[in-house]
């Protein structure tokens, strides 16, 4: 029988790790506020941005405006997961999604190379089958958003160059309101003709549009680069606010257990107190 030492000693240990998950709900809920905010900042950019492409492909060379065949070859999927735990589902579903899409879109083995963002994630894609080409730490804040992405510049543009890559996919998870998420693929490479017909096609915004004294070509990259960039940056700040999402459920979770616990405990205690009187 359970002496009220024992009972005393339990009833904070339990206390104890209600403050935790409280802790932990609260930096949770600060980083989706983070993550969104920085998505909402790359608004703006994008916007400027694509109006800068369409002075690019309005004044682009004839050659450059030929219908080009479809890319093929090697696919280079970049998948965002999670370096931390106490995430419930994340990684599996984000896993599971990534791997049924890069086999579709690349059936032999030998034609994808697969990056994974993220520690754990990188566990679950190997647990799949998933042979990995590399592996990168998934940030933990907002803050280490710009480096990640580097990262993965880095090594895209390896694959591109050394592997003569030109398909590049990119899977990761985005909120939907609440603690609901799901997961996404977005076709980062080679730029969509339907996209870039749409951009050519908007309605300049004054009487008059730039004109471009520099190299077509060099500016063209540059602007692909960019791309590149924040399409990433706002994937990973998507990602990084579902997967605390994701923690948010499963510590509300927690703390509902520990109450019921901790009501448990004092109602032993108080009994074995009152017999001990008694």
């Amino acid at each position: 029988m359970d002496t009220l030492q024992d009972l005393r000693r339990r009833l904070q240990t339990a206390e104890q790790l209600r403050s935790v998950v409280r802790t932990m709900r609260a930096m949770a809920a600060v980083t989706i506020r983070q993550a969104r905010q920085a998505t909402e900042a790359l608004a703006g950019y994008n916007e400027t941005a694509e109006l800068g492409l369409h002075v690019l492909l309005v004044n682009a060379p004839e050659e450059r405006t030929a219908p080009r065949e479809e890319a093929t070859g090697t696919l280079g999927a970049v998948v965002l997961g999670s370096d931390q735990g106490l995430v419930g589902r994340f990684n599996q579903l984000i896993a599971t999604y990534a791997v049924a899409e890069v086999r579709r879109l690349a059936p032999a083995p030998d034609e994808r190379l697969v990056m994974a963002v993220g520690l754990r994630l990188a566990a679950r894609l190997e647990d799949a089958g998933q042979r990995l080409d590399r592996v990168i730490s998934m940030p933990g804040s907002v803050a280490g958003i710009t480096h990640a992405v580097r990262e993965m510049l880095v090594r895209i543009r390896a694959w591109q160059v050394g592997r003569g890559v030109q398909r590049v996919a990119l899977f990761y998870s985005a909120t939907e309101g609440g603690a609901a998420y799901s997961q996404r693929t977005q076709h980062l490479l080679p730029l969509s003709p339907i996209w870039l017909q749409g951009i050519r096609d908007r309605s300049w915004v004054s009487s008059s549009r730039p004109i471009i004294t520099m190299s077509w070509d060099r500016l063209f990259s540059a602007y692909v680069r960019q791309y590149l960039f924040a399409s990433l940056h706002r994937a990973v700040a998507e990602s990084l606010a579902s997967e605390n999402a994701s923690r948010l459920a499963a510590m509300d979770v927690a703390e509902s257990n520990i109450e019921e616990r901790i009501g448990e405990l004092r109602a032993r205690y108080h009994y074995v107190r009152q017999s001990s009187i008694t």
